[in-house]
């Protein structure tokens, strides 16, 4: 009898202790789900400002930078060090990746494959500047819009095992078609020089994704903030090496203010910074919407600040834009199937 009650005080005693593990792991579960909703609850608030705060900048450091009036080489390479300086701050003061700390990729492969991601980073951004020298932004904001193009023709190439679907290929024709409108559009400034600097420049990007990509799968300790301060940093370094070798007396006769330039160089890490922000709370198609979204809205606010964009040129813009959103739609859509 004795070790029947001692058992029956044991029975109770796990029963009780159970009972307690499970109201804990309720409690646990249901502070999990407020946290989860406070968390959606403040990203639905932060997201508008986010892309608005993207958006705005973009268009600032966009218009500044034709404004500015200055080589595509030297422009950058302002950028680069503004940016770098930016991006240290970034990530050491306010920890923008979690840990405060700037650090190097452990292995050979994806260091390697960062250095080849900065000269392709770099030219890409030369390019665009140099483009908006030779066309309106509208022209070249549409051409850009094309990118998918690109990209769809570099994947065959560089990601064999992607495949795209034949709806997907069909959302490249309004894009397409939408560059050729505003290339015969009124206002268009379009010429054989500025569009094949702006396909220059969407190959580059284009590349910058894919191989993106490949250094992502080679090392899971790749994030965007110090991806993208070694990419400054290096670009920095070659585009100095470049302006150094290519620059003549005569190119500096146009010197901009220096509160200029430094306001063009945060505006153009700002842009840059928001863009991977943005990514880190939406899905890829809904930022790939976004992104679409920006080249029409830099068109307005281009047009807002220089003028001179005819109906043609917005019908343009926008069929392209709408081309791109809905390829980016089909292309999720051809990921989801195949997995």
């Amino acid at each position: 009898m004795p070790r029947n009650n001692k058992d029956e005080e044991q029975g109770e005693n796990f029963s009780n202790h159970t009972e307690i593990d499970e109201n804990q792991t309720v409690g646990l579960l249901g502070n999990d789900h407020e946290e989860a909703k406070k968390s959606s609850k403040e990203t639905t608030k932060t997201l508008p400002f986010l892309i608005i705060a993207w958006y705005a900048s973009s268009i600032i450091c966009t218009n500044t930078s034709k404004s500015l009036k200055l080589p595509g080489s030297r422009l950058t390479l302002y950028q680069m060090i503004i940016s770098t300086i930016c991006a240290y701050i970034g990530i050491s003061i306010f920890e923008l990746d979690g840990v405060g700390r700037p650090k190097v990729w452990p292995s050979k492969n994806a260091l390697t494959g960062t250095i080849v991601l900065s000269w392709i980073f770099c030219i890409g951004f030369v390019t665009l500047n140099a483009s908006l020298r030779l066309m309106h932004v509208n022209s070249v904001m549409t051409v850009r819009a094309a990118e998918p193009v690109s990209t769809w023709l570099l994947g065959l190439v560089l990601l064999p095992n992607e495949k795209t679907s034949m709806k997907a290929l069909i959302c490249l024709i309004p894009i397409v078609f939408g560059a050729g409108l505003t290339a015969v559009a009124p206002d268009s400034n379009m010429n054989t020089a500025g569009f094949s600097v702006v396909v220059l420049c969407n190959m580059c990007f284009s590349l910058r994704t894919i191989l993106t990509k490949h250094l992502q799968s080679w090392s899971k300790d790749i994030d965007h903030y110090n991806l993208f301060l070694q990419l400054c940093l290096l670009g920095s370094i070659w585009q100095g090496i470049v302006v150094l070798i290519a620059s003549k007396p005569a190119t500096h006769n146009h010197i901009p203010s220096i509160p200029s330039l430094l306001f063009n160089g945060f505006t153009f890490y700002l842009y840059l910074q928001l863009s991977w922000v943005v990514m880190g709370k939406v899905g890829a198609v809904t930022h790939s919407v976004c992104n679409s979204l920006r080249f029409s809205v830099i068109c307005a606010g281009s047009w807002f600040v220089f003028g001179g964009i005819t109906l043609v040129g917005v019908a343009g813009t926008m069929t392209a834009t709408i081309g791109t959103i809905l390829y980016a739609k089909e292309k999720r859509k051809g990921k989801e199937s195949h997995s």
